[in-house]
């Protein structure tokens, strides 16, 4: 009998799946296509590996009680799974929703399971298909009781950092293990977009693309170290076999996104907590496929600009590492307040443990923020503040550099209007709030009463 059983084997079920069998435990899988299940267990044949032909027969060969891992398609394919799960289970078995669930539908799943006496798990997984092989990182939410049962495989199976921590941890009811993978990759939109805005700038400086291969495997030796800039450098040297020539010029100019970003910019305006490098990384994804209006456009409005001035590697360098400090802090900050929104007991510093190896959003600036719990801020913390204090002047002499050329750089300038807007203590917003109140009546709070007011700002004969 198996200890866990994986329906859904996509890339990430499978991967999964071989993970689990290294780690010694008993799987049986499943999917919907009875013969992509056959494959897969003729391919890895195992004596901890049995397949089912059905959710009935997958059901019958798990121990009690039975833990599920679901690696469907978020959405209507997770419901109409649960649904034929439900006539299978029994009160006290565990289900475990791998994919990349809304949390709020991962709420709303925990709530009706729950008055049924099944323990539901929303698990974010975080690190392709080559973390799920490999050890992912695994943010996960819902039943505590649950989490007893089930908690120990998703450790064993998880990414370990270098002190030696599971990259997986419990974060608190409902949707907390979903709405953390969200903040997840929010913030994996902006970090994208820092490295393409600075593979951008490289360019423009018409550096060849080995060239700035060489600068970003030397920066990811340092300070801005992290997974993707690591990626970045395998697409940045990998050559066309077809032609000869590198690879990254022969992919169209436009990219799409699975709508994960586009929930953390609607939650941020939710929540109503500022996260514009990552808005701006979802606005310039959709901009990206209006192709054939950017051409226009450049025909219409061709940009005479002298041949641009070098811009320091370093200072770029410099420049990248406040952005990424910046996005993460976006995302830390709506962490924060979903901590005492939704009542979840989201440990911050325990959140940059489990992102520190294994998924996506790995960075070396995650292993120095050991007092993220006792600032309201990314940028309030002690290394924060450093590399701002440091660094900023790099990052603004980036942004006019790019602005000067007519370079689009959405995520830098907005990371940067960010930091401005934290450090400026008196604000224009005195303005807004005179204006909502002259024609909406919307009142305005004063700096010597409390309360709020409204004042006619016309009299009536001028109306």
């Amino acid at each position: 009998m198996a200890q866990i059983g994986v329906w859904g084997l996509g890339p990430m079920g499978q991967n999964l799946a071989l993970n689990l069998l290294e780690h010694r435990y008993q799987v049986v899988v499943a999917n919907r296509t009875v013969e992509n299940t056959k494959k897969f267990v003729k391919k890895n044949a195992n004596p901890l590996l049995s397949g089912a032909a059905n959710m009935r027969e997958f059901i019958s060969l798990l121990n009690k009680p039975r833990v599920v891992l679901l690696m469907v398609k978020a959405g209507a394919a997770v419901d109409a799974t649960l649904e034929q799960l439900l006539s299978q289970l029994e009160p006290g078995d565990v289900i475990i929703d791998g994919g990349n669930s809304f949390f709020e539908d991962t709420n709303s799943r925990a709530e009706m399971l729950h008055s049924r006496g099944i323990h539901f798990l929303g698990a974010g997984i975080s690190g392709g298909e080559l973390g799920a092989r490999l050890g992912p990182s695994i943010m996960v939410g819902g039943a505590e009781e649950g989490w007893e049962l089930a908690g120990k495989i998703l450790e064993d199976i998880s990414a370990k950092n270098r002190a030696g921590q599971s990259c997986c941890a419990f974060l608190g009811p409902g949707g907390a293990g979903h709405y953390t993978k969200m903040i997840h990759n929010g913030i994996e939109y902006a970090l994208m977009q820092l490295l393409a805005e600075s593979y951008q700038i490289l360019l423009a400086m018409n550096y060849p693309l080995s060239k700035i291969a060489e600068f970003f495997a030397s920066w990811n030796r340092g300070e801005v170290s992290s997974y993707l800039l690591e990626l970045a450098v395998d697409v940045l040297k990998k050559q066309d076999p077809d032609t000869g020539k590198p690879f990254l010029p022969q992919i169209l100019d436009q990219v799409g996104s699975k709508g994960t970003g586009a929930w953390t910019v609607n939650q941020s305006m939710a929540q109503e907590i500022a996260a514009p490098a990552i808005s701006e990384a979802v606005y310039f994804r959709q901009l990206s496929l209006k192709g054939a209006d950017r051409a226009r456009a450049g025909a219409l409005f061709p940009e005479k600009i002298n041949p641009p001035q070098m811009l320091e590697p370093q200072i770029l360098e410099a420049s990248l590492l406040c952005g990424m400090l910046l996005a993460f802090a976006q995302g830390f900050a709506l962490l924060g307040d979903a901590k005492d929104r939704y009542s979840w007991p989201l440990k911050l510093a325990r959140i940059a443990e489990i992102w520190q190896a294994g998924c996506i959003i790995r960075a070396g600036l995650l292993k120095k923020l050991d007092d993220l719990e006792v600032v309201s801020n990314l940028i309030f913390t002690r290394y924060g503040s450093q590399v701002l204090e440091k660094s900023q002047t790099q990052l603004r002499s980036t942004v006019l550099w790019a602005l000067e050329h007519g370079l689009p750089i959405p995520a830098l300038a907005s990371c940067l209007t960010y930091f401005d807007t934290y450090r400026t203590e008196t604000l224009p917003a005195n303005l807004l709030a005179a204006l909502r109140d002259h024609f909406g009546a919307h009142t305005f709070r004063r700096i010597d009463k409390h309360g709020d007011f409204h004042v006619r700002w016309r009299d009536a004969h001028d109306l």
